[in-house]
């Protein structure tokens, strides 16, 4: 007889798409947002509120190494963007929006923002 393989159970976060432990789930894995996305969610709503973010949810860069490219690049401060992405909040610096917005044409197509980037 052979061994008995131990399984292991993942469930798909419904925002980042990664498949994780049911017990890294915040609210459990009925709704559905790992801990990863709700601490980036409310990363978001801190933003909103005035808080500078640690930087870019989507490609990974801190705060800093965006402020550091900006300089570089002559702006005169460092720009974010809080986007609705995947049903939560999540800030992104202007080189992932870029990327991100043309994907949404469904929101921002008739939008005056989108009529103005031309998607």
């Amino acid at each position: 007889m052979s061994a008995a393989v131990p399984q292991l159970v993942r469930v798909k976060c419904r925002a980042c798409s990664h498949f994780r432990d049911p017990r890294e789930f915040s609210g459990g894995p009925i709704v559905g947002v790992c801990w990863r996305c709700y601490e980036g969610h409310i990363e978001g709503l801190a933003f909103l509120s005035g808080h500078i973010p640690k930087g870019c949810q989507e490609c990974g860069r801190t705060y800093r190494e965006l402020n550091e490219l900006a300089q570089r690049a002559g702006l005169p401060d460092t720009r974010l963007v809080l986007e609705r992405k995947d049903g939560i909040f999540q800030v992104l610096c202007l080189e992932c929006d870029a990327k991100y917005f043309p994907k949404r044409r469904d929101l921002y197509g008739k939008t005056p923002d989108g009529i103005a980037r031309g998607i």
